[in-house]
């Protein structure tokens, strides 16, 4: 109650002395603050596209940068040529992912090539079963018509 009553008293004093408008709206601003929600204006399809391809370069740059601090840092700490080791060893590990994944990519091939092949004589060996099938049915038919009943 006792604050109310001290705000309803600035607000008379200073209606009192000043009739500013001014002062009168910033008071008003001040007493019945509400705050409002502010929309975000949607983006198109164009300038979304393009926020996420910016984002993604300062996000490259960032870490390009903390990178180096990191290196930076590691050569202060345990001696100059710590980050140069690093680099070289995560050279060497890139190479030898990229080897693999080489050594992974023709290994698919080949077992592609054989699970071709292996279909390709599945569906000649089904056809020959299909002719001696066929031959023996005409075999058997003509064996048990020969006296023309």
């Amino acid at each position: 109650m006792e604050i109310a009553a001290i705000v309803a008293a600035v607000k008379k004093i200073l209606e009192l002395l000043s009739d500013s408008k001014k002062t009168m709206s910033l008071l008003r601003g001040l007493f019945s603050f509400s705050p409002s929600k502010t929309k975000k204006p949607k983006l198109s399809d164009e300038q979304a596209e393009f926020k996420r391809v910016a984002e993604e370069a300062i996000r490259a740059k960032n870490m390009k940068i903390q990178r180096q601090n990191e290196l930076n840092r590691l050569d202060d700490v345990h001696g100059l040529g710590t980050s140069a080791l690093i680099i070289e060893a995560e050279k060497a590990e890139e190479l030898a992912r990229q080897k693999r994944r080489k050594r992974e990519k023709r290994k698919k091939q080949k077992q592609a090539e054989l699970k071709a092949r292996l279909f390709y004589w599945a569906k000649e060996c089904a056809k020959l079963g299909v002719v001696i099938a066929f031959a023996g049915l005409a075999a058997w038919l003509i064996w048990n018509n020969r006296y023309g009943i």
